[in-house]
């Protein structure tokens, strides 16, 4: 599967005021393309990236397309570069839980062969002027969690923890890669 299919359909079926409304902007592939292009050569199966509003993935989808060919060509096998890809390296903040749920199913096609989760694909909204106090931003858990999460559960935490608490379990404490519209 090529490119942001989901992605495509959603911004033809959504009226424009309701995305205007949402601050949701999707981006040309052309010039996704060339803005990945340009952090290629620091895309690697040890990085941290993160698009802080994800829409429906289109640059997470491009970053994986974009290490997948590096991961394959360096001998890994095409169901551990997928999973690998989705546990540790791609991660992706949107204010539309159903963007979310968008990039989620998006990164998931990209190998139908392999049931991996995407749990680093959260809804929260990242652009909301912080000050010093990074806890006050809520999210929820991601589309997989509700999915695999029974009863009722709260589900409100702070994005950076959810986060800092995502990428430490890999041992590294931040993002190489910050990339969006």
């Amino acid at each position: 599967v090529d490119g942001d299919i989901l992605g495509d359909v959603y911004q033809n079926h959504i009226p424009k005021e309701v995305r205007k409304a949402l601050g949701q902007f999707y981006t040309n592939p052309n010039i996704i393309r060339y803005m990945i292009d340009r952090v290629d050569s620091n895309i690697t199966p040890t990085s941290k990236i993160i698009d802080p509003a994800c829409g429906s993935g289109s640059f997470l989808i491009e970053a994986y397309s974009h290490l997948k060919d590096k991961m394959l060509d360096d001998d890994w096998s095409e169901s551990a570069t997928h999973e690998h890809i989705l546990s540790d390296v791609l991660y992706g903040v949107d204010i539309d839980e159903f963007a979310t749920q968008l990039t989620t199913m998006n990164l998931l096609i990209r190998n139908l062969d392999n049931s991996e989760t995407v749990d680093n694909i959260v809804t929260g909204n990242s652009v909301t002027p912080l000050g010093s106090n990074l806890g006050a931003l809520k999210t929820t858990e991601s589309p997989a969690e509700k999915v695999t999460k029974s009863g009722d559960v709260d589900n409100q935490q702070s994005m950076f923890s959810l986060l800092t608490d995502a990428v430490s379990q890999n041992g590294n404490d931040g993002f190489n890669i910050v990339i969006g519209n």
